[in-house]
């Protein structure tokens, strides 16, 4: 066990995750870097029956709430960290950390001051067989020339693609965003903007950090496995295809940018074509 020195917490966010929150959950106890505590945030699961036995865990914080959406969730597990909490993870249910990430960040947020977000490398991981995959989900989240995000290196084979040194990138995928609270302490108790339901709220807030100084790091030394399981685009119902090409229109009018051309014909297709 390393000795500790700073304070930090993680935050995940819950919706009917049973065969999950176990498995993400065990994985945080195992960190070489003991956190100070783990805060789950259920975002009204059908029966949260399945969060139970955490109650008289030490160390672990459950809120229950109607279905307020991710970023509402994670900004009221944000309010239930103490104020001496230097860094916070928020992680989804269905991302399982190695056993050295949490030392990894901090070090890494050691070296640089002006560093406000740290994420590494996710894995795919099968969750129908328990089992990690042989292709990357994402490497960071970067913007295409007319506009559209996307996670990189997504779907690509492992030996295919290698990184040996961290980089500055647009944007950290929520599922593993290490954050340093100076960065977000200002924004307090609206750290996600809170009119994104489900999707881009971790681009929209990687961008308001990058414009007030604050760098994006992608680090390979830091890596955890990630379901997406939420199954993936072709499995997504027509609700949540439209609600993140909603989510990418408010996001361009939040950050003003001609990509708004982009994200306006996107919702339109999905909307009236079903795309």
């Amino acid at each position: 066990m390393i000795e500790k020195q700073k304070n930090i917490s993680a935050i995940i966010v819950t919706h009917n995750s049973e065969g999950l929150i176990d498995k993400c959950v065990d994985a945080l106890q195992k960190q070489s870097y003991p956190l100070d505590r783990i805060i789950i945030i259920d975002s009204g699961s059908t029966n949260s029956e399945y969060l139970d036995d955490y109650e008289s865990k030490p160390g672990i914080i459950i809120k229950r709430c109607e279905n307020i959406g991710y970023s509402r969730a994670n900004n009221e597990g944000y309010q239930l960290i103490p104020d001496e909490t230097e860094f916070i993870l928020f992680l989804n249910p269905d991302t399982f950390l190695g056993g050295d990430n949490v030392a990894t960040a901090l070090r890494k947020f050691a070296e640089s001051k002006q560093t406000g977000v740290i994420t590494g490398t996710l894995l795919a991981y099968e969750i129908a067989t328990d089992s990690p995959g042989d292709t990357y989900d994402s490497t960071g989240i970067f913007r295409a020339w007319y506009g559209r995000w996307y996670d990189r290196d997504q779907g690509k084979s492992q030996t295919e693609v290698q990184y040996y040194r961290d980089e500055r990138i647009h944007a950290a995928c929520g599922a593993m965003m290490f954050i340093r609270c100076a960065a977000v302490e200002q924004y307090r108790p609206e750290i996600f903007h809170a009119d994104f339901f489900l999707y881009k709220e971790d681009i929209e807030l990687s961008l308001r950090l990058s414009k007030t100084g604050w760098n994006i790091i992608f680090s390979p030394e830091i890596s955890a496995y990630h379901c997406r399981g939420w199954d993936g685009r072709k499995k997504m119902s027509r609700y949540l295809k439209l609600q993140a090409a909603r989510n990418e229109v408010l996001l361009y009018q939040i950050h003003p940018s001609p990509y708004i051309i982009w994200a306006l014909l996107k919702y339109l297709l999905v909307r009236y074509l079903r795309v």
